[in-house]
């Protein structure tokens, strides 16, 4: 459809795969490891990010969920980028 709309003129052409990789992408719930991997298929580690599900998740639900992708995160040295650095980077923009 874009790609149409652009040879008609009617919009600019979209490069759809370098929009993707400026998008920042949440891994609160369930993610996965093959989420995460798919993730990163594409972007980098520094477009995701941690946002909680609380109050949507319970804490009976959220807590075991949010250890194992801390084990996750930690076993690719992706925690600090995922927890601390992205997250501050967007809050002081």
């Amino acid at each position: 459809m874009f790609k149409l709309l652009a040879t008609l003129n009617m919009i600019e052409p979209v490069d759809i795969e370098s929009s993707i990789k400026r998008l920042y992408f949440d891994l609160a719930g369930d993610p996965t490891s093959d989420a995460i991997d798919m993730l990163l298929t594409l972007t980098d580690v520094e477009h995701l990010v941690y946002g909680s599900d609380f109050p949507y998740s319970v804490a009976p639900i959220l807590l075991p969920k949010k250890k194992a992708l801390d084990a996750e995160l930690i076993a690719r040295a992706s925690a600090v980028p995922i927890y601390q650095t992205t997250p501050r980077a967007l809050i002081a923009r």
